[in-house]
């Protein structure tokens, strides 16, 4: 679900459950995007991410993720 939308910048957070799958379409891909695990396991783009692990990427155009455990959070944040 969106977060929030200003002028520089997109947020989107969710919530899964294991083995659930997420995407994000970047707006721009010369914008950069930065994920943040709040709580639980992420497979992100091949890499594996867990609690309070961010992850940075530019050059873009969808970033794709797969849930690994229950009641998970991750925030995504692309910034122009």
């Amino acid at each position: 679900m969106p977060l929030f939308e200003i002028a520089k910048a997109f947020g989107f957070i969710g919530i899964y459950e294991a083995r659930k799958e997420g995407f994000y379409s970047v707006k721009n891909n010369s914008n950069g995007v930065f994920v943040f695990v709040i709580n639980g396991a992420f497979e992100i783009e091949n890499r594996l991410l867990e609690s309070k692990d961010g992850l940075s990427l530019s050059g873009i155009n969808s970033l794709e993720w797969e849930a690994l455990s229950e009641n998970e959070l991750l925030i995504v944040l692309e910034i122009t």
